[in-house]
């Protein structure tokens, strides 16, 4: 197995900015081999519908891959937002206090 990839979110993300992330998960991502794949969204501490549609779409991408991408370092805001639109239990989300 190779190593992981962790693709790092970093603020302020624009809805611009997504394709660019979903381009370069996919590319790192080979459907043949098999590759943890992590989103580190520990920088994000001010989450808006943009984040939470970059990580529906991010999530897509890696399973039209064939993998499964879990997002790590997610803080309270976060969590909560992902909560409240019903997305939590679709999303492989790690808390930052989940060690």
């Amino acid at each position: 197995m190779r190593e992981p990839f962790v693709l790092v979110l970093a603020p302020p993300l624009r809805r611009g900015d997504i394709p660019r992330l979903c381009a370069s998960l996919a590319a790192a991502l080979d459907p043949r081999e098999p590759r943890p794949a992590y989103c580190d969204v520990g920088t994000v501490a001010e989450p808006d519908m943009v984040t939470v549609d970059a990580l529906l779409r991010l999530h897509l991408t890696a399973r039209r891959k064939g993998h499964r991408l879990r997002f790590r370092n997610a803080g309270p805001a976060l969590r909560a937002l992902l909560s409240l639109t019903g997305f939590s239990t679709m999303l492989a989300v790690d808390g930052a206090d989940d060690g």
